[in-house]
Parts: structure tokens; C-alpha cells; sequence
């Protein structure tokens, strides 16, 4: 029932609302909702510092950052060390020159998205 004033009174199909109201929640959640993940679009190698080398210093280091919209890295950060700053750097130094094709909304449209990738340093 919905009350018009002057205590007149209209009653309203309970149902149609709910549809629009869960239709609404629908859009919403299809926004909101993440179809597909960044795939690496051009991956940029790590260089192995010749010190790290030379030391026989190896290690993985876990960056995390955010793929923005456009593809790119946004800021990285090591959330994990390796162990070794010059092999934590170097891996930061090349995550910031990698593109995404970024993640895509429920509507197809391209969204930002956090990830986090690790970054091996091996010694063959």
C-alpha cells in the first residue's frame, strides 16, 4: 500500500518493485563483478645484478601491485624479500615496465585489479 496523503491510499504491486530492485542489484553485481583476470601483454625480464651473481645470492621476491584499467602497473611494492636488496630491486625495476591486457567487469569493461607475482632469482 502506499499512502498518497488525505488518507487516501494506492496499493502497488509488491512484486514489480522486488523484480526492479533485484534487477537493479543485478546491474550492479555485473559491474561490480570480475569476468576476466590481466594477462601479461609484454613481460619485461628481471636483470641479475652482477653483484647478486657474483655472490652466488639468489631468492624470490613477492611483489604485489595494481594493474590500472589502460594495462599498467601501479604502485608495486615487495611484500616479501628475497633476501637480497639488489635482487628485491632489480625485480621492482622490471614489474614497473610490464603491461596487462587488463581485467575485464561483467559488462566487458576494463577495471583495475591487484595482483601479486613472485620473482625468481636461480643461479644455473
Amino acid at each position: 500500500m502506499l499512502n498518497l496523503g488525505f488518507g487516501a491510499t494506492r496499493r502497488v504491486a509488491a512484486p514489480v518493485i522486488a523484480q526492479k530492485e533485484a534487477q537493479k542489484k543485478a546491474a550492479t553485481a555485473q559491474v561490480n563483478q570480475v569476468r576476466s583476470t590481466p594477462t601479461i601483454a609484454h613481460r619485461t625480464p628481471p636483470v641479475y645484478p652482477s653483484s647478486a651473481r657474483r655472490n652466488k645470492e639468489q631468492g624470490t621476491a613477492q611483489i604485489t601491485f595494481t594493474v590500472t584499467s589502460s594495462g599498467r602497473v601501479s604502485s608495486p611494492r615487495i611484500v616479501a624479500s628475497s633476501g637480497h636488496r639488489s635482487l628485491d630491486s632489480s625485480a621492482l625495476a622490471a614489474v614497473k615496465k610490464w603491461h596487462f591486457n587488463p581485467a575485464k567487469n561483467g559488462l566487458g569493461q576494463p577495471v583495475a585489479f591487484q595482483i601479486a607475482v613472485p620473482v625468481t632469482f636461480r643461479l644455473k
